[in-house]
């Protein structure tokens, strides 16, 4: 294979197109849930941090 050519780009049946973009769209949702289980966590933990009283204050 020479080195300046590039690959063939995989030709996928329907059934397998359908299949990869099931998983790409899963892995897209499992990695959209950590961020927004990070983001509470993070919230929660600056929340316990400061004190209970934060969020009872006068403004």
């Amino acid at each position: 294979m020479n080195p300046t050519t590039k690959p063939e780009p995989a030709i996928l049946s329907p059934e397998a197109r359908i299949a990869a973009d099931s998983r790409l769209r899963a892995r897209n949702i499992a990695i959209a849930c950590g961020l927004v289980f990070l983001i509470i966590l993070f919230y929660l933990i600056t929340i316990f941090k400061m004190g209970g009283a934060v969020l009872t204050r006068t403004m």
